[in-house]
């Protein structure tokens, strides 16, 4: 009987051993060299979502402050697993074709340089913040503008009206208080042909990267503390946070619209991590329910990911990929990229898209005291659009109106489309602008038909 056991002991040992193996084997499977779809990987068309936990808590009436933080769940350490390292078989590099003539449909003016804009999600509004704290809803013609709150007096206040991509009718500001280090998120709901509506709310710490991946999901990335403690903080509407998830030493990303998935970038400063699992500068894609990933860039090439197309087949990055410098955009399951030389050297923070995923608007600063030499160079900003499906690039010009001219009001910046895609707008540019970062008054807006 003792032999028996032994026997059986034996087996279970050996067998334990080999599906051990085998597991190693199949995880470690370099990726294929052809297109078909790689186990494990986000394909074009997954439909996965972010669960989240059922939801018990009422949100105040709008406009009344929260007596009490809601109750939230601790964010556990994620066991990330080793990425599968996955090369793009084709890599393109979108070429500039010759200037598209946009004709100005109309511009609105301001009385005050504006900071950052956004379309309302309805589409019948702007919504803005001006360089001395103050923001604002208008008309689309601008006229009429009413002061929704004002942030001048904060110390050290920092405004957040950037690509958040809304699929509902919620916006977010983010702001520092004035007797308080602690940031609060200040939410904007709109209805259509009624003045928008503001309600203060406080999450925990800082959010960055705050991005609609449902119409009642939005997700952002919380930095800062000890190293590894990094969290992927997934709040509803109301600003309540439903969900955090501690995703080590992530430096920016973003949730797949759809949910399920999260293109990240890990930090660049892991020079004393020796874990193969974070590899400094480099980008990822992480399924959010099993914690695999794949590796999009080679170690240290990546700086930055900045959102998913609105299909969710793209992903917009700061990257080198294969020799060429730029920004780039890498297809869902990493196979295919198209780098944009206009990136290169450059932080595509305003890049925008068009609701259909097929273009792609952003500008690029250049000059100013940012070049070499004792600020000599004249500061700059040009706009170029991304046509995706024919990996073009094309500069908008308006006859009479060349965008990069010298001349501050023949500049723009921060392109942005309506909701219906209908119009692509921007905010003008001001050379004379301290920190290049404000508009000029006449016009402040231009608005195209979108090409």
């Amino acid at each position: 009987m003792r032999y028996a056991g032994a026997v059986t002991l034996s087996k279970i040992i050996i067998l334990g051993a080999l599906a051990s193996l085998i597991g190693f084997l199949v995880f470690m499977t370099p990726p294929r060299e052809d297109r078909s779809p790689l186990a494990g990987v986000p394909q074009s068309g997954a439909g996965s979502s972010l669960p989240g936990p059922k939801e018990t808590w009422m949100p105040p009436p709008l406009g009344q402050t929260p007596t009490s933080v809601a109750p939230t769940a601790t964010a556990a350490v994620e066991e990330l697993q080793p990425a599968v390292l996955v090369t793009p078989v084709i890599i393109t590099e979108a070429v500039l074709s010759p200037q598209t003539s946009l004709s100005i449909g109309f511009t609105a003016n301001s009385d005050a340089t504006i900071r950052s804009w956004a379309w309302a999600p309805t589409g019948d509004k702007l919504i803005y913040v001006t360089s001395d704290g103050n923001l604002y809803w208008s008309g689309l013609d601008g006229k009429n503008a009413t002061l929704l709150h004002s942030y001048s007096s904060y110390r050290n206040a920092v405004y957040l009206l950037d690509d958040q991509r809304p699929m509902g009718n919620t916006l977010f500001v983010r702001h520092r208080g004035a007797t308080t280090s602690q940031d609060h998120l200040d939410i904007i709901q709109f209805t259509p042909g009624q003045p928008p509506v503001l309600q203060e709310v406080y999450p925990p710490g800082v959010l960055f990267d705050i991005t609609w991946w449902s119409a009642d999901r939005v997700s952002g990335v919380r930095t800062g503390g000890a190293r590894g403690t990094e969290k992927l903080v997934t709040m509803n509407a109301s600003g309540q946070v439903l969900e955090q998830r501690n995703i080590p030493h992530m430096l920016s990303g973003v949730v797949k619209p759809g949910g399920g998935w999260l293109a990240y970038v890990s930090s660049n400063e892991l020079v004393d991590v020796p874990i193969p699992a974070y590899d400094p500068g480099t980008a990822y894609i992480l399924n959010l329910s099993t914690n695999t990933r794949i590796q999009i860039t080679s170690p240290g090439k990546a700086r930055r990911v900045h959102s998913w197309s609105p299909d969710g087949q793209w992903v917009l990055l700061d990257a080198r990929i294969g020799t060429t410098c730029g920004a780039a955009l890498v297809s869902l399951d990493g196979l295919e990229a198209i780098v944009i030389p206009q990136g290169c050297g450059h932080y595509l923070f305003d890049a925008n898209w068009s609701p259909n995923s097929r273009r792609l608007a952003f500008s690029v600063r250049t000059g100013g005291c940012d070049a070499e030499g004792p600020c000599a160079t004249p500061l700059t900003s040009q706009v170029y659009i991304v046509d995706v499906p024919n990996r073009q690039i094309t500069e908008p010009k308006e006859e009479g109106l060349h965008l990069d001219d010298p001349d501050p009001p023949a500049q723009m910046m921060q392109p942005k489309w309506s909701p219906d895609g209908s119009t692509l707008g921007f905010l003008s540019f001001d050379a004379q602008c301290s920190n290049g970062d404000c508009s000029g008054l006449a016009p402040a807006f231009y608005f195209m038909p979108s090409p």
